[in-house]
């Protein structure tokens, strides 16, 4: 399974050096940010870079934020796609839920298998990036994100789906998203964007499903 399907090819065929980093499905902001952190290392290492350009998808628009936050030295443009930069409102429902519901310990056994399938998938060794569903929910969370936008603020909109700076302590910053959860009806996938964009919008207002 190639989660970056045809990205890389494209980007190398245009001129630049790309590289696709792994990191744990599922886990904490900080945890993921420090994993990617050290692949960062190693591809200034194998290319001499001094500077990179980060591209964040989903819950990776928290580890390019936080890579960032911890060597900006390094950074000459951050891009988050469907970033969760203000939370998202299914995972704080989800962690809800399973709270009250006292089935915690169940739902991060069943999210921490379902890691190590994709790692499998990608024939990578699932060990090798520990999984906790929970703290990835956490994360996630409009919540928990609270709590990491104050910690780190670089790439966060002024108001929601509002502008904010262009740049920031020398980096480049972009955010890009969809504007529809159904954007392919033979994708199966849409059809559970679009359930959970039902859910959702009422308490979250426009949004693609997740995000």
């Amino acid at each position: 399974m190639d989660y970056w399907y045809q990205i890389l090819p494209d980007l190398a065929r245009n001129g630049s050096t790309a590289f696709a980093t792994r990191i744990s499905p599922f886990n904490s902001s900080e945890i993921r940010g420090e994993q990617y952190v050290e692949q960062l290392k190693e591809v200034m290492a194998i290319t001499g870079a001094k500077k990179l350009n980060l591209i964040g998808h989903s819950h990776g628009a928290h580890s390019v934020r936080y890579a960032a936050g911890v060597m900006p030295q390094h950074v000459a443009s951050v891009m988050t796609v469907g970033g969760a930069n203000q939370g998202t409102i299914v995972a704080s429902d989800v962690m809800r839920l399973a709270n009250q519901t006292g089935t915690s310990e169940l739902l991060n056994t069943l999210i921490s298998s379902f890691g190590n399938v994709i790692m499998w998938a990608q024939g990578l060794d699932g060990q090798a990036f520990p999984h906790n569903a929970l703290a990835a929910g956490h994360s996630t969370s409009i919540e928990g994100t609270a709590e990491f936008n104050q910690r780190f603020k670089l790439g966060l909109s002024l108001s929601p789906c509002g502008e904010g700076k262009y740049t920031d302590q020398g980096i480049a910053l972009y955010s890009m998203t969809g504007n529809q959860p159904v954007t392919n009806p033979l994708d199966v996938s849409d059809a559970a964007m679009k359930a959970l964009d039902l859910l959702s919008a009422s308490k979250a207002g426009a949004n693609d499903g997740i995000m």
